[in-house]
């Protein structure tokens, strides 16, 4: 993402996301089947992720 997200420093603040190439959110219901799919899709190799 750079720009703006990576002028402040990981451990500044509580986004300590600020060094991803991007961010990916998955928005929708529970039991929507695209949402199941396209987060196992895009969590192959995962570097920092977590589940709401």
């Amino acid at each position: 993402m750079g720009g703006a997200y990576n002028r402040v420093a990981p451990a500044d603040t509580a986004f300590v996301h600020r060094r991803e190439r991007y961010l990916l959110e998955h928005v929708g219901h529970r039991g929507d089947s695209w949402i199941d799919e396209s987060w196992t899709l895009a969590h192959r190799h995962p570097s920092e992720t977590y589940r709401d």
